[in-house]
């Protein structure tokens, strides 16, 4: 009985998945992609190297080459911490808006189990 009330307190089901021993639901995959951009390396106790540079980067003024390297690093971290998909590289980008000090992160990917295409979008906002 504690238990099915407990499972309430989840956003995401996971008895769903299960079956298959791997939750491949996308707001799943979404939420994990969102975590690692938004930790900072070493700020995960006990896993120094989990995370991705965009939270060292956030108030810097970049130029469209270091932009284009910020992607290409965005996307190696997910890569190394998310094997739940591939990532479709030449079909994700990364925008930077100076007048609303703001960049807009777009991700495009498929999930290995389902074959599934999905678009990952997130803009980041920073107050200066």
């Amino acid at each position: 009985m504690a238990e099915r009330e407990f499972r309430g307190l989840f956003a995401y089901d996971l008895s769903k998945d299960l079956e298959i021993g791997e939750v491949v639901n996308t707001d799943a995959i979404d939420q994990s992609i969102e975590n690692i951009l938004s930790t900072s390396y070493g700020e995960r106790l006990f896993n120094p190297f989990f995370g991705s540079p965009l939270p060292l980067v956030i108030f810097e003024n970049l130029t469209v080459s270091q932009g284009e390297s910020l992607l290409d690093s965005l996307i190696k971290s997910i890569e190394q911490w998310e094997d739940r998909i591939v990532i479709l590289k030449d079909r994700c980008s990364l925008g930077i808006d100076y007048n609303n000090n703001s960049m807009d992160i777009g991700i495009t990917y498929v999930v290995k189990n389902n074959s599934q295409l999905v678009n990952f979008e997130r803009s980041v906002s920073f107050n200066s």
